[in-house]
């Protein structure tokens, strides 16, 4: 084989080779067939195919939680879902905690420190505007949040939950907090925080106050109105009485059905 017949080859052979090369380096958009709008492709310049037309695909803010079905003919519809907002639980958790910071900001804002000398402050339960006998989970959280706003700042607080021992309880732990006693303010001087939420659909008003203990007299005020998110939903819900724990004895059949562990009434006996 001449040189020159060699050359010719090994040309028509890189030739041959090449294409398939640049083909692959220019592949054609991906589409997809029978999507809605709320569908995401594969990739951000991926284009999908409804009632024929060329649509192209545009960033979504919500997640679609759809599925994809088969339509008996070849093709694939998508079954839209139900949509949620690119917002997550946590971000609404840390907004209440935002909130409760600004209240605590309002109350303390131009607030006189000398009523601190010698004195405590004792944040307690936020109630219901119409009903101060009932709170619930998120009035509970806001005096526990005031708790830590305040000595975070320096404000001088007081727990007043603690009882007089150590409960321990098997395969529970130790505990201290309790509920279940009274409290007297033996310090005159001594500062409450007190308040109260009214709910609304889709908001939850809420004021607040410092007390003096001596006099009842209110030194500083705040209000804020709380968004209704799921987690607030959440807090509120949890109120009224709880459920106690109780104890059930469980037998086996046999045991539970033996005519002497049975009365009368159980033996289907007349009563006389």
């Amino acid at each position: 084989m001449s040189n020159a017949f060699r050359g010719v080859l090994i040309a028509l052979m890189v030739i041959t080779v090449g294409v398939p090369k640049v083909w692959a380096e220019q592949q054609p958009q991906k589409k997809v067939y029978g999507a809605v709008e709320s569908m995401v492709p594969e990739s951000a310049d991926a284009a999908y195919m409804e009632d024929t037309p060329l649509t192209s695909v545009t960033t979504v803010i919500n997640y679609d939680s759809g599925v994809m079905l088969p339509d008996g003919t070849g093709g694939m519809l998508w079954r839209k879902g139900a949509t949620r907002p690119d917002l997550t639980a946590g971000d609404d958790a840390r907004e209440v905690k935002l909130k409760v910071r600004e209240l605590a900001n309002q109350l303390l804002c131009n607030l006189d420190w000398e009523v601190f000398k010698n004195a405590s402050i004792l944040p307690v339960t936020f109630v219901e505007q119409d009903n101060f006998e009932r709170s619930s989970g998120f009035g509970r959280y806001v005096a526990e949040s005031l708790i830590y706003e305040f000595n975070q700042r320096n404000v001088p607080v007081k727990e007043y939950r603690i009882g007089n021992e150590i409960l321990g309880r098997k395969g529970e732990g130790e505990f201290m907090l309790t509920r279940n006693h009274r409290t007297y303010v033996k310090n005159r001087r001594s500062l409450a925080v007190v308040g109260t939420y009214y709910q609304v659909k889709g908001n939850v008003f809420v004021n607040a106050r410092i007390v003096r203990v001596s006099d009842n007299a209110v030194l500083r005020t705040a209000q804020l109105v709380f968004q209704q998110t799921d987690v607030i939903r959440r807090m509120l819900a949890d109120t009224g009485p709880k459920l106690s724990s109780g104890y059930v004895s469980m037998r086996d059949f046999t045991t539970m059905t033996r005519a002497n562990d049975l009365t009368a009434i159980d033996l289907g006996e007349d009563l006389h």
